[in-house]
């Protein structure tokens, strides 16, 4: 009977491994293979190279600073986006009026494309016309005579960039501590009260020691998001000024792909995979200590002076100010003809409304194609994610085989890598593949590094299903499949809608692949179409912040009304 069900198991397995071998451990040995060989122009190994690819990378002047940039702006972003993330997760964990509000708005930096986001920030700090500029004027903070070009010059473009990290980095980080909060049972939180502990010491010796390994989780999941975080530096910058804002992985990309020094990249990207895997084998740690109890409420319940009231919602409605204020620049803008955007003394609001920016931006933009593209590829994905992902989740949810802890644990791993990490030993796969400037290469890698959450997802709503319905449908004669098919894919029907929503926003917001494997202008998706009009023509910023208003409202919709479902599978390993 085991032996059935451990060949049940490899049979569910066999897809998610499938993919995962081909398009994610297979780059990886090939990211190995460029680092320890010399490479021709085109990427044909031409001999062993040991470390001197290596000893080269680090003799390289400009790679000192693309270390030190790396290690300013992960410590940076990662330690003020802790610090910030927990005093808004006890900000929102007070629930003051509006907090429910505030929170949808805090997430919305999490739920659009960086891309979109990077392009809205760049447009923002344009030196003549641009909202932080106007905004500094309108607060007296800076002379109506100075307009600091700010991306053009290192020291504050590489500022800023650390400030638009922070800034997409703490939706996830506050709404992940506030569900580690809300995790502490009650009667702690009116034990420590009643023994007259203050505010401060009831954070220092109650709050956050219990909250210790969802603190460490949550950073090290921040450690590695910012450590990828490529499009905010790519479009942002490029690591310019001067080479000058280039962290590792934007300079691997400029290595592999600007300059084709692919033994070079391939070191850069080794490293990178040590550092990644190091921070994996860490969190994983983490993830397998003792977890906190399940939801409680304590500290929100006491009974507030009404003065105290009006601070928490004034700070509430702070924080959805901020984390809001970029989109409405975007729609703003968007709203706006030629001669109130580039005014030497630009309005805030829109006079007149130009609604006809809408339709432009598909006349004059190749908008539609963009449109169709991201959504063939994003339906396809999302379609293979959901076939390969729903019998893993089921064999790890429910079948019990030798191997079973680690295969999980490898899942885990999987989730942890960038895919700029691997883009380059992918694109060369890609090229045998012969799906090199086709959709259908990012269909497959789309649909596969998505693969991890949704297995994780899926697996904790098929652990929620009491198995008792499994015993009561193997009574009744079905075999396991029977099972899967019939009882649990219908009752898990709503995990499954979640879990496709996630695959198709994942896809929908991708960015790097799109960038690497297509070469047709008319195949690009959104995101790199949009960026591509940045860089390839005059820029019409209207209608650029228009198409991304199109872009990024449905996936903002559909991830309002799936987030409760995401945070919980996100926080599934941090509070359970």
């Amino acid at each position: 009977m085991r032996r059935k069900e451990a060949l049940t198991a490899i049979l569910c397995l066999l897809p998610a491994a499938f993919l995962g071998g081909v398009l994610i451990f297979y780059p990886i040995l090939r990211t190995l293979e460029l680092a320890f060989f010399h490479m021709d122009p085109v990427g044909r190994p031409t001999g062993f190279a040991g470390w001197t690819n290596f000893t080269n990378l680090l003799k390289d002047p400009l790679f000192s600073r693309v270390i030190l940039n790396t290690l300013i702006w992960t410590a940076g972003v990662v330690i003020i986006t802790m610090v910030l993330g927990m005093a808004v997760a006890l900000l929102l964990n007070s629930r003051p009026p509006g907090h429910r509000i505030a929170r949808l708005l805090l997430l919305l930096p999490w739920a659009s494309s960086l891309t979109i986001s990077a392009i809205t920030w760049r447009w923002m700090l344009n030196g003549q016309y641009g909202a932080i500029n106007q905004l500094l004027h309108s607060l007296h903070l800076m002379p109506v005579t100075t307009q600091p070009e700010w991306l053009a010059l290192p020291r504050p473009a590489f500022e800023w960039i650390i400030v638009v990290g922070i800034w997409a980095s703490v939706p996830f980080t506050a709404i992940v501590l506030q569900a580690g909060l809300q995790s502490i049972p009650s009667d702690i939180h009116e034990a420590g009260w009643l023994d007259g502990a203050s505010g401060w010491k009831h954070l220092r010796y109650l709050t956050l020691p219990m909250m210790k390994s969802v603190v460490v989780t949550v950073g090290l999941l921040n450690t590695i998001y910012v450590f990828n975080s490529f499009p905010i530096i790519w479009i942002m910058t490029r690591g310019g000024p001067m080479d000058q804002t280039h962290i590792m992985i934007t300079y691997l990309y400029k290595q592999a792909f600007t300059l084709s020094e692919y033994s070079s990249a391939g070191a850069i990207a080794t490293l990178t995979f040590i550092i990644l895997l190091a921070i994996s084998v860490i969190n994983i740690a983490a993830q397998l200590r003792q977890r906190l109890p399940c939801i409680g409420r304590g500290e929100g319940m006491r009974r507030r002076p009404l003065s105290l009231t009006v601070v928490l919602t004034s700070l509430v409605a702070l924080v959805a100010v901020i984390s809001v204020a970029p989109f409405l620049v975007m729609i703003i803008t968007s709203l706006k003809g030629s001669s109130a955007i580039f005014s030497a003394h630009p309005s805030w609001l829109p006079s007149p409304v130009r609604w006809d920016n809408y339709l432009r931006a598909f006349q004059e933009t190749p908008l539609t194609d963009y449109i169709q593209n991201s959504l063939i590829i994003s339906g396809g994905a999302t379609l293979l994610n959901l076939l390969a992902a729903a019998p893993a989740a089921y064999a790890l949810s429910r079948l019990q085989f030798s191997g079973k802890k680690w295969i999980l644990q490898a899942v885990l791993v999987t989730q942890m890598f960038s895919p700029v990490v691997l883009v380059l030993a992918l694109y060369h796969l890609i090229s045998v593949l012969n799906l090199t400037d086709s959709l259908w290469a990012l269909i497959l890698t789309d649909g596969t590094f998505s693969l991890a959450f949704s297995i994780w997802l899926l697996t904790s709503y098929f652990n929620a299903i009491p198995v008792e319905m499994d015993e009561a449908a193997r009574l009744d004669g079905c075999t396991r499949m029977g099972v899967f098919r019939r009882v649990l894919m219908p009752l898990a029907r709503p995990g499954l809608a979640v879990t496709a929503l996630f695959a198709f926003i994942y896809a929908w917001n991708e960015f790097v692949f799109a960038l690497t494997f297509i070469a047709t202008p008319d195949r690009n998706p959104l995101t790199v179409g949009l960026f591509d009009f940045v860089g390839r023509y005059e820029v019409q910023w209207n209608l650029l912040m228009a198409a991304s208003v199109i872009a990024v409202v449905p996936v903002i919709i559909i991830f309002m009304f799936i987030e409760r479902h995401l945070v919980e599978g996100l926080t599934a390993g941090a509070v359970r």
